[in-house]
Parts: C-alpha cells; sequence; structure tokens
C-alpha cells in the first residue's frame, strides 16, 4: 500500500548509529529507518515504511510513552500487522503502528546493532587484479571503465589526469576482478561482470558509473563496490552512481560523502543539477550532498545475491518452520 514489500529483509533500510533527521521539506523514504537514538523530521515528509528507535518506550500496560520520532513526521507502511501493544482489543494511533523499539540485544522487534567491518587493504593488495597499482608509493589513478564481451567483463583505461583525455595504458580484467590502487582513484564509466573497486584513500566519481548500458541495478553478470578507506567525491554537475557504497573516513572529516568539489577539483559549493544513486550506501560521517537540487537514492535488493569479489559478508541466521 505504501510501495514497500511486507517482508522486512527486501525492503530498503537505513541504519543510523545516532539520529536520522529529515531536513528540509517533502522527503520520502519508501522503506525502513533504524535510528539508534531518534528519527527527526516534520509533516511534509513521510517515512512509508517502519520506525526502529532507540528512545522507543512503552510503561507496563504497554501503552507508548515515547515513540523516538519527533517533530511529526509521519510513519506507516500500510499493512495491517501491527500489534495491540496496549491490549484494549484494537489497534489504533495509542498502539503507534508501525513504531517499534531498536535495542542492542533484541527484543520486541529482535533488532540488533550493526558493526562495520573494516576495509582490509592487505587483502585487496594481495587478490589485486592490476598488480602495479597497489605499489609501495600512493599515486592517482584516473580510470575509466568500458563495459567489453557483451558488457560481461570490463576494460579499465588509464588516463595521465582528470581532463581524461591522455592514455598511459589499457587493462583487461576477467568477469570476475578486484582492482586496488594506493592512492585516489578517479573514476567514470561503465562496469562488465562483477568488479570490486578500492582505494586506500579516496574515490571521485567525475562522471556517471553505471553497469554495463547504463544499466543501474544489478543483475547476475555485473555488480560493483568502490570502497573509499577515506571519502567519497561526487564531483559531476549530473551524476548517476551504481553499487555498493563505502566510505571509512579514516580521516575523521565531517562528511564521508561530499559534493563539495567539481570536475576540475575546485571547492564549488553551489548548486549542481541532479544525483542518482542505486545500491547500498555505507558511510563513517554524515553526507554533504545537498548541493545536488534533484536526488534519489534508490536501493537495490539484487546485492543480497550478486556480490562484487572480496566483500564481506555477515551472514543472518533465521529459523523456519515449514507445515
Amino acid at each position: 500500500p505504501e510501495s514497500v514489500p511486507s517482508n522486512e529483509y527486501d525492503r530498503a533500510a537505513l541504519y543510523f548509529k545516532g539520529d536520522w533527521t529529515a531536513s528540509g521539506r517533502n522527503v520520502r523514504l519508501y522503506g525502513d529507518v533504524n535510528a539508534q537514538n531518534k528519527i527527526n523530521g516534520n509533516g511534509s515528509s513521510q517515512i512509508h515504511g517502519d520506525a526502529y528507535t532507540g528512545r522507543f518506550t512503552r510503561d507496563r500496560s504497554g501503552n507508548v510513552t515515547d515513540s523516538g520520532v519527533r517533530g511529526g513526521i509521519p510513519v506507516g507502511d500500510g499493512f495491517r500487522d501491527d500489534l495491540d501493544r496496549n491490549g484494549d482489543g484494537v489497534v489504533n494511533a495509542q498502539d503507534y503502528p508501525d513504531h517499534h523499539g531498536l535495542t542492542a540485544t533484541g527484543g520486541e522487534d529482535n533488532h540488533k546493532t550493526e558493526t562495520l567491518t573494516q576495509i582490509d587493504n592487505n587483502f585487496y593488495r594481495n587478490h589485486n587484479n592490476i598488480p602495479s597499482y597497489g605499489g609501495a608509493n600512493p599515486q592517482n589513478r584516473f580510470l575509466r571503465f568500458v563495459a567489453t564481451g557483451d558488457g560481461r567483463t570490463t576494460q579499465v583505461v588509464e588516463y595521465s589526469n582528470a581532463t581524461f583525455t591522455s592514455v598511459v595504458n589499457t587493462y583487461n580484467l576477467p568477469a570476475n576482478a578486484i582492482i586496488f590502487v594506493n592512492g585516489s582513484i578517479f573514476a567514470k564509466g561503465e562496469i562488465g561482470g562483477r568488479v570490486s573497486v578500492v582505494s586506500s584513500s579516496n574515490i571521485h566519481f567525475d562522471g556517471n558509473t553505471t553497469y554495463a548500458a547504463g544499466q543501474a541495478k544489478v543483475d547476475a553478470n555485473h555488480s560493483a563496490a568502490f570502497l573509499a578507506k577515506n571519502k567519497l567525491f561526487f564531483r559531476a554537475n549530473n551524476l548517476a552512481v551504481s553499487g555498493i557504497l563505502y566510505a571509512e573516513n579514516t580521516s575523521r572529516s565531517s562528511a564521508a560523502f561530499d559534493s563539495n568539489y567539481n570536475v576540475n577539483g575546485q571547492y564549488d559549493p553551489g548548486s549542481k543539477a541532479r544525483l542518482r544513486l542505486s545500491g547500498n550506501r555505507i558511510i563513517k560521517g554524515t553526507t554533504n550532498l545537498s548541493n545536488y537540487r534533484d536526488r534519489v537514492y534508490g536501493y537495490d535488493a539484487g546485492l543480497k545475491y550478486f556480490r562484487p569479489p572480496g566483500i564481506p559478508v555477515v551472514p543472518s541466521l533465521r529459523t523456519v518452520r515449514e507445515k
């Protein structure tokens, strides 16, 4: 009813170790929000899904005394699957439908605190399909990805600088490949096959970085990850990026995803046109992407199944009873 699946494991979900604030007006989230502290918003925005907060509390009678949601932002998934918390025989506003507690050890909602696995530079260096990129001395690399072999493999075209005009070398990757750069990566192009792109420093998106033929979402033959030990920079005025996007923010900057710089590397906080991110995002720190006037962050459920190589997987165990 609210354009989200009934099964929570198939939904887009945001997880925050502090607050989540829907700043501005007309923010729409199609999925669930998990905030270890609280959720902030206003009545012009809406969560089309469920809210899980660490501030959620009830009294002994089951009445909700604190939903953990502030500012009047509406929350609801549209399904009639909520608890009669106060036991009065009806599920109504007093039960706070679609509002739940988020605990570190489980509880009513059995959600648990998440931990992040840090990037292991040595692993990616040792499994690098372009060994020279992982040399002892940090060096920036300017890379354009070209989907080849009916879109099932990738050719890496290396340029001398961020103008992407003078070719230095080309590399043909296997269908499953890892690129590790000791230094920063400046990237754009189309990924064929399954590729993990890992930087010991920063990754700069200087143009659209998607799958073959501009495909935005993964399938059995295409998936990508862009893992930066420090920050991701979104620099093009009109930009689409697909895949797992990870910024570990080792410099402890305020923003781990940053859009304050243009493709010439100049500080340019002026308004940019359009940003489309499709995939899964893991961020240590905050994001500074509001320079883009038109922003859509799309969840890609296929990344649960079609993983690029070398991505740590923490399995979840479910108990299933078959009739």
